[in-house]
């Protein structure tokens, strides 16, 4: 069951700077991506709490494109494409993303983020690291959120995974 990134949340960073505080949000999101996703089932990829919202299924390939999409924002590096695959392959896939997020905000500092501009393929503008956090990541916390809560309303809650302490659920 942990051969997964993400079992356990990381150590944090030994000091507090805008980059670090960033790789933490990302240590977050990964840990809760990965607990809120461990034990989905068929019945749970289909569900949709009503007709304008998302299927999970659909909610994880979002997640998964919020990611490149981040990752695109930090490094400048060309993003992978998105292809359907299956629920073990996504799941990889978006928490290899979330790893190499991470990576990449250990290599930098917060001048380059300050300086960093992103202009995104739905838009001609250039915007900072700021439209990063309010855009794509909270989007993706809250769809994780999503998640989490549908599996509850269709009787498959998440696994009793500590977030606060990032550690995985004891068995």
């Amino acid at each position: 069951m942990n051969e997964l990134p993400y079992y356990r949340i990381p150590e944090p960073p030994k000091s507090m700077t805008a980059t670090t505080v960033l790789l933490r949000l990302m240590d977050g999101l990964g840990f809760r991506y990965r607990w809120a996703t461990e034990g989905l089932k068929a019945k749970d990829l289909e569900f949709q709490p009503c007709s304008t919202s998302m299927r999970v299924w659909e909610l994880l390939a979002h997640i998964h494109r919020l990611l490149i999409v981040s990752e695109e924002f930090i490094t400048g590096n060309e993003p992978e494409k998105v292809t359907p695959v299956s629920l073990d392959e996504r799941r990889k896939k978006t928490l290899d993303a979330v790893v190499r997020i991470r990576e990449a905000l250990l290599e930098l500092d917060d001048e380059y983020l300050e300086n960093r501009m992103y202009s995104p393929p739905w838009d001609e503008r250039e915007f900072p690291i700021w439209n990063l956090i309010n855009g794509p990541l909270s989007d993706a916390l809250t769809h994780v959120g999503q998640i989490a809560s549908w599996r509850r309303i269709n009787d498959n809650p998440i696994l009793g995974a500590r977030v606060f302490h990032g550690e995985p659920p004891q068995e």
